[in-house]
């Protein structure tokens, strides 16, 4: 497994799966984006900013920024990209029975509205994810992913399918957790070409966590086994124990700086 090829799927997992990702689990019977996103207290905005490395941080160069909200029950109702040139990329949320469906739109500096593509998430009873397609704009199936869960609601195996570029997606993702609820192993297979099946070898992630349920070391083997690369994050936190500053390092060198401003209720 080559260098690229990790970081791809890691760069579609941090975009695409945001909201299946988090450190640890709380013993709450009903799954929000306060819970999948190991926040704390009652958050009704998050501003992020994001920084190339720390040396950007300081000249204010951000690299990119978003901005998400949430109802008063931990539901995110809207984010907002905002991108080059004044645009924006609007996701809208909408939820009805046990599906969620999030619009895509591009809004130009002059004010114009492009539709762009779009997400249909389904829940079970508890809240708790089952389903994600990406639909693009002509209607056709980008891809799809079927989730399992175990009895808190946490993802245990992520499969893909129907995915119009294939090789450039995990085939699926196996989550492994502590007696805590905290992720402390992940697997990612990826599809053999020959056969249209997973590989029998993973790209694996070994996790630590601090006391805030933050991943504060991931340890990256390819599916050789060889370890690959060490990265850590280091968090500074408000009164709340949500971080609001954290800096990704590769050995002793900053790969990465984000930042969030947070608004409660």
């Amino acid at each position: 497994m080559t260098r690229i090829s990790i970081a791809l799927f890691y760069l579609f997992k941090g975009i695409c799966l945001i909201s299946l990702l988090t450190a640890c689990q709380s013993d709450e019977s009903n799954m929000n984006d306060w819970i999948r996103m190991n926040l704390k207290g009652p958050v009704k905005e998050i501003t992020l900013q994001k920084y190339e490395h720390y040396q950007a941080f300081q000249a204010n160069q951000i690299e990119q920024q978003y901005s998400t909200r949430f109802t008063k029950k931990g539901l995110i109702t809207r984010v907002i990209q905002f991108g080059a040139n004044h645009q924006k990329k609007w996701s809208n949320y909408h939820y009805s029975g046990d599906s969620l469906w999030i619009a895509e739109v591009l809004e130009t500096s002059t004010n114009n509205y492009y539709p762009q593509n779009y997400w249909l998430y389904k829940l079970d009873a508890r809240g708790a994810q089952r389903s994600i397609r990406s639909i693009l704009l002509d209607s056709s199936i980008n891809f799809h992913i079927d989730i399992e869960n175990n009895a808190t609601g946490l993802a245990t195996q992520i499969s893909y399918s129907l995915a119009k570029q294939a090789h450039l997606l995990p085939c699926k993702i196996v989550k492994i957790y502590d007696d805590k609820g905290c992720i402390k192993e992940e697997l990612t297979y990826r599809l053999k070409k020959q056969t249209n099946d997973c590989d029998a070898y993973s790209i694996r992630s070994l996790f630590e966590v601090n006391e805030q349920k933050d991943i504060t070391r991931e340890q990256i083997f390819d599916n050789q086994g060889n370890l690959q690369k060490i990265v850590s994050y280091r968090y500074q936190y408000d009164k709340n124990e949500n971080w609001v500053h954290k800096i990704k390092y590769i050995g002793d060198q900053s790969q990465g700086v984000e930042t969030r401003k947070i608004n409660y209720y």
